[in-house]
């Protein structure tokens, strides 16, 4: 998976945030308070950050599992659930 992220912008960024996770923890063992609470602010506002970064490709990959062949099995079964119910309460 990582080969077919090599070069991209997700991989960069991935990369970034391996890299701050990792100064975040040298940081809470060295005892660096303030840099650990700056890292710590950095990461709640971060994950909203990516939501905006990221939307472009995050609706194209809602919108891949919506035309899935998963989401039509379990649709097609819920229809189905469905009409029986309503043959069900017929008789």
């Amino acid at each position: 998976v990582l080969i077919l992220w090599a070069g991209t912008r997700a991989f960069q960024i991935l990369f970034g945030l391996v890299v701050l996770v990792a100064i975040y923890v040298l940081a809470q063992v060295s005892g660096l308070r303030l840099i650990e609470s700056i890292l710590s602010q950095a990461f709640t506002y971060g994950a909203f950050a990516l939501i905006v970064v990221f939307q472009p490709e995050l609706r194209s990959a809602l919108a891949r599992l919506g035309r899935s062949r998963v989401l039509n099995v379990i649709t097609r079964f819920e229809e189905r659930s469905q009409a029986v119910a309503d043959e069900i309460v017929k008789a």
